[in-house]
């Protein structure tokens, strides 16, 4: 679905939007066979309702909110109104408003220098990451990445390599200045691949990197539902981060890949003080993490070894995780965990999990995965604002497509080089055994040879059903018992279209459109099909009657289906 373009006059940051609601629904949940994680018992899966919007010209958003409802967020490597950043040299920007389809956003302060020098700069690479707004101070985090590292297994390039968490650097005034004596040459709590192995006097790091790049669990403004400790009365804040698995001689350590999900949290300090709470902050011995007997354990940075011995990660699933994002969903109370990787061998098609939990450390099941998702999208969050009062609508916030910029195809409306804002929901397993379908990068029927029209529908309906004859064929790319057809109407009403395999008729399908201004119908026949049999949709003779149109409507002697969306193989 190609975006909507706007150029906004008062706003240039606006670059895509799409304002109607054009139900998109995400059926397919098949993991790969080697990911063992367990599906969602309470939810079947997600569901687009079209609307969308696209901002800026820079990537790396995790939206914080201060105390009067303004959300802020580090972003690099672009432009906000023409205001740069790059690596080491992130930025901040400041987003105003409270629909997602109406922000404005601007950028905040000066380019500041992160690395310090230029030998430091010219080895690491230094992207913001984890972002938290608490009493209106603003604690940014920064991680590390290199070029060339052969100790472990990473299927993409360019400043790929995971390396530690550098730490924090914090403002009192909304990003105009920051107190930030951080380096790379003492992350904050590893150290990087190079000083262990020369510590050691091994030729590699066997754990890698288990904290690379953490993000805050959102926990709603300043930080509303988040954990209080019971000593002393002040809130808990939490991290999560994706890295190694100490088991594995070979890690999966990139920016977008890892083994496993960790848990961290730090007791918040009260004051304003922004010198103290930087140094506060920036000690590992304030760090806690989770340990595998279940309690929190100080983090340390002395002893490493016992850290990685002792670790316990709260999502294990070797080789599938990558960078993760955490959502307290207060009306749901469940948490909602999003996950980008890059897809095995491909860096151009990036994989996405949405998970849930009811306890933050609890167990993690999946509710979608989806193959290829927006091509190559990543830095996958839910911003808590925007998360409706019943909890199942809520706008995922991403950047996409950064090798190219720009996606002459992009499998998802709104999906750029931008901060990326789609609205979803969470679908119960009723609704979304109901929208089962095959939608694996979002092409829906995508065999050579078919008509599609990007207008009708959804922006991805196959063929417009009118006339006696109408309707799809195509090869079937798998093996099944049971064949579902999708298809779109205006109107309420009943229609039926005939199934064909290898040119023999098969079965009928009846497809009931039920609302006043428009609906997707969908219907599943038992049929048995094996991989590379023809398939046919299409109007019968006998399908006339039913399906001709009231004489009192315009073309009333036609006969109108609606547009077929999607069809898939069971």
């Amino acid at each position: 679905m190609q975006p909507t373009c706007l150029f906004a006059q008062k706003d240039k940051s606006l670059i895509a939007i799409s304002e109607d609601y054009n139900w998109t629904s995400w059926g397919n949940n098949r993991l790969p066979k080697e990911c063992r994680l367990p599906l969602s018992k309470t939810f079947g899966g997600i569901s687009f309702t079209g609307r969308y919007a696209s901002y800026t010209k820079a990537d790396t958003w995790y939206l914080v909110s201060a105390s009067d409802g303004t959300m802020y967020s580090c972003y690099t490597d672009g432009s906000v109104n023409g205001e740069g950043a790059f690596s080491p040299r992130p930025r901040s920007g400041k987003v105003v408003g409270t629909d997602p389809l109406r922000l404005q956003v601007s950028a905040i302060g000066k380019l500041i220098d992160h690395n310090g020098n230029d030998k430091i700069a010219g080895k690491y690479g230094r992207y913001p990451c984890a972002q938290l707004m608490y009493n209106d101070i603003w604690y940014y985090g920064t991680y590390l990445l290199e070029q060339d590292d052969r100790t472990m297994y990473v299927p993409n390039f360019d400043w790929a390599i995971l390396q530690p968490f550098v730490g924090f650097r914090v403002s009192g005034d909304f990003g105009e200045t920051w107190c930030d004596k951080t380096t790379p040459e003492d992350p904050l709590l590893e150290n990087c691949h190079d000083k262990w192995v020369r510590a050691h006097g091994v030729d590699f790091n066997p754990y890698e990197v288990m904290i690379g790049a953490p993000h805050f669990v959102d926990f709603g403004e300043n930080l509303k539902y988040a954990p209080v400790d019971e000593a002393t009365g002040r809130k808990w804040a939490y991290m999560v981060a994706h890295g190694a698995d100490a088991r594995c001689k070979l890690a999966h350590n990139s920016w977008v890949s890892g083994d496993n999900i960790y848990l961290l949290r730090i007791l918040m300090p009260e004051g304003r003080d922004v010198e103290e709470n930087f140094r506060y902050f920036n000690d590992s011995s304030n760090w806690q993490y989770l340990s595998r007997d279940g309690s929190y354990r100080t983090w340390n940075r002395d002893n490493l070894e016992e850290v990685y011995a002792n670790i316990r990660p709260i999502v294990d699933a070797t080789g599938f995780m990558g960078n993760v994002g955490l959502t307290y969903n207060a009306p749901l109370r469940r948490f909602i965990m999003t996950l980008s990787r890059v897809a095995d061998g491909d860096r151009n098609n990036f994989n996405t999990m949405i998970l849930e939990s009811d306890a933050i450390d609890g167990k993690y099941s999946v509710v979608q995965y989806m193959k290829g998702f927006a091509s190559q999208s990543y830095f996958m969050n839910i911003p808590s604002p925007f998360i409706s009062a019943d909890g199942r609508r809520m706008w995922l916030c991403y950047s996409s497509n950064y090798a190219y910029k720009s996606s002459p195809t992009p499998t998802i409306g709104g999906s750029c080089y931008a901060l990326c804002l789609s609205e979803i929901t969470l679908d119960g397993r009723t609704e979304a055994k109901a929208r089962k379908y095959e939608a694996e990068s979002m092409h829906r029927l995508g065999h050579a040879g078919l008509r599609v029209d990007s207008v009708l529908s959804n922006g991805a309906g196959v063929a417009e059903v009118t006339m006696l004859g109408d309707g799809v064929e195509f090869y079937s790319k798998n093996s099944g018992n049971a064949i579902t057809v999708s298809a779109y109407n205006k109107v309420p009403g009943q229609k039926k279209i005939s199934v064909y395999v290898n040119d023999r008729y098969v079965a009928k399908l009846l497809l009931s459109y039920t609302a006043e201004e428009g609906t997707t119908a969908i219907q599943q026949a038992k049929v048995k099909i094996k991989r590379g049999d023809k398939i046919a949709l299409r109007v019968d003779a006998d399908d006339i009657d039913f399906n001709r149109r009231a004489p009192e409507q315009p073309g009333g002697a036609q006969h109108f289906v609606g547009v077929i969306d999607y069809v898939t193989v069971d």
